[in-house]
């Protein structure tokens, strides 16, 4: 080490000598021979100056890499970490679409299955209005009392005043149709529908086998007939 040192004295003088760059302030650079030289001792200082600011430049040189490799770690972690973070973004907008697509799947099908509920729900309706006017031998719920006060309606309505030639046809229809759903709803044999100068006992004879069994024709028609002996041609008539 001593002899180092020594080394760069030595080195340092001659530099001083030859350039004067070493010469320390207040020194002449134009030495002549004869004359003193430099101090050895300022000029070791020098020298060891100039090592301590080659060992600090050295040092900021070595953490400024060091700092230098950080940062270059820190920008590769980020911007690994931000080609991950764009990977997930990417997954994350495919998984949205289909997402999107499912649930647009989801909505229409579920509005096709509101429109068919709505549908079955409105055929369920017409079923049980059907139903109503039908009586159970037809599948229906249609009962007796219900059955007669129909046609005990459809006969109003023919009765009724005014009623115009061009309407009776569909008077006399409606109380014929009102009359086969009684005959049914009552497990009757049928309708027979009255022809001029036909009556009860007539009837009876015909399709009872007995004149006299007139009064069980009347009593099955008894929701139209006041009158035994009154009968309206065209009218329908339940046979029991």
């Amino acid at each position: 080490m001593a002899r180092g040192r020594s080394s760069l004295l030595v080195l340092g003088l001659a530099l001083a000598l030859g350039s004067g760059a070493l010469v320390p302030s207040g020194t002449r650079a134009d030495t002549r021979p004869g004359e003193p030289l430099p101090d050895l001792e300022e000029l070791e200082a020098h020298i060891a100056g100039m090592e301590g600011k080659l060992r600090d430049s050295a040092a900021a040189r070595k953490a400024a890499d060091q700092a230098r490799m950080e940062a270059e770690r820190r920008l590769a972690a980020s911007q690994q970490r931000e080609a991950e973070l764009s990977a997930d973004i990417e997954r994350l907008t495919q998984v949205q679409a289909i997402l999107e697509e499912a649930l647009s799947e989801a909505l229409l099908t579920q509005a096709r299955l509101a429109a068919q509920a709505a549908a079955n729900a409105s055929a369920a309706r017409e079923l049980s209005a059907l139903r109503a006017t039908l009586p159970p031998s037809l599948g229906g719920t249609l009962a007796a009392e219900q059955a007669r006060a129909g046609a005990a309606a459809a006969f109003a309505e023919l009765e009724a005043e005014g009623a115009s030639p061009t309407t009776r046809p569909q008077s006399l229809a409606r109380l014929h149709r009102e009359q086969l759903l009684l005959a049914l709803a009552t497990n009757a044999q049928g309708v027979y529908r009255v022809r001029p100068q036909d009556s009860l006992a007539l009837i009876a004879g015909r399709l009872l086998g007995a004149s006299t069994r007139w009064e069980d024709l009347f009593a099955a028609n008894r929701h139209l007939l006041n009158d035994p002996d009154r009968l309206m041609p065209g009218v329908t008539l339940v046979v029991p």
